[in-house]
């Protein structure tokens, strides 16, 4: 009889690399986290990796968030120690390098379920966008509103220029920070530094990043932007401001009047508090 030889078994089929990851910044917050979860979970779009970034110092949300360890798509990284905001935010701008896409979303926000559909559909039709961001819903407490964040959002960025009078000048806007999705190949170079900005810092990272390629703004809003008071943007401190001011004009002197107009206001509101008419 002739030698008859095993068949080989079938090589397992790589892994298919999804165009973004969604990264869930994780802090103390486990009254709202699953929430944030849920709506990441429910996207029309698919193409994604959810990875939840848990930075609390203890395992409180740890422990919450660990049934969503059998969901598809989904990883939990529990840092330890715990990191600084900023070193957090950092060190995920290094780890997303590997997706094409990232969103850096926050752990009390909500996404809506054609959010990242309609984001990735934009930023896919230009190839020279750095990033998209979108406008949003208030969120009070657990209260849905329909309150705008931003009224009167602007959708082409390009300019320095125009991206420190959005943030400088009241009537111009912004979408909510934790709405951008990022081009990865823009990101190599740029990080959140405390020296241009502080707490502020997110701003001065969207300026350096606006300078290699514009983005879009979307008005429509896509997701829900939570106020309480433990928002980083409840509370202000005028050095931080000052080093913003600063760094803006360096990059746009033609800025000077709304950075003096803003640091002013914010001076104002540091001095006379509630009392203040500029708020």
């Amino acid at each position: 009889m002739p030698l008859t030889l095993p068949l080989p078994l079938p090589l397992p089929l790589p892994l298919m690399k999804k165009k973004l990851v969604v990264y869930l910044l994780s802090y103390k917050r486990p009254e709202y986290i699953c929430e944030a979860i849920d709506s990441i979970l429910n996207q029309s779009y698919e193409d994604f990796d959810l990875i939840i970034s848990e930075n609390s110092p203890d395992d409180v949300v740890y422990h919450q968030i660990q049934k969503y360890n059998n969901a598809p798509r989904v990883q939990i990284i529990k840092r330890n120690p715990s990191l600084t905001s900023l070193d957090h935010f950092n060190l995920i701008l290094k780890e997303c390098q590997t997706y094409e896409y990232a969103m850096l979303f926050h752990d009390d926000d909500v996404l809506m379920p054609e959010a990242l559909l309609e984001m990735m559909t934009e930023i896919e039709q230009n190839k020279k966008l750095s990033a998209v961001g979108c406008n949003a819903y208030i969120l009070t407490s657990d209260l849905k509103t329909t309150d705008l964040f931003n009224k009167n959002l602007i959708k082409n960025i390009s300019k320095h220029f125009d991206l420190i009078n959005a943030y400088t000048i009241k009537k111009n806007g912004h979408p909510p920070f934790p709405s951008y999705i990022y081009r990865t190949q823009y990101l190599s170079k740029y990080q959140l530094n405390s020296k241009n900005g502080g707490k502020h810092s997110d701003v001065s990272f969207l300026v350096d990043l606006i300078s290699e390629s514009p983005m879009v703004w979307i008005s429509k809003p896509l997701m829900y932007y939570r106020k309480h008071n433990k928002n980083d943007s409840a509370t202000r401190n005028l050095n931080d401001v000052a080093c913003l001011s600063i760094f803006f004009l360096k990059k746009s002197p033609l800025t000077f009047f709304s950075v003096f107009i803003y640091f002013m206001k914010n001076f104002a509101r540091k001095i006379i508090g509630s009392h203040c008419p500029y708020q």
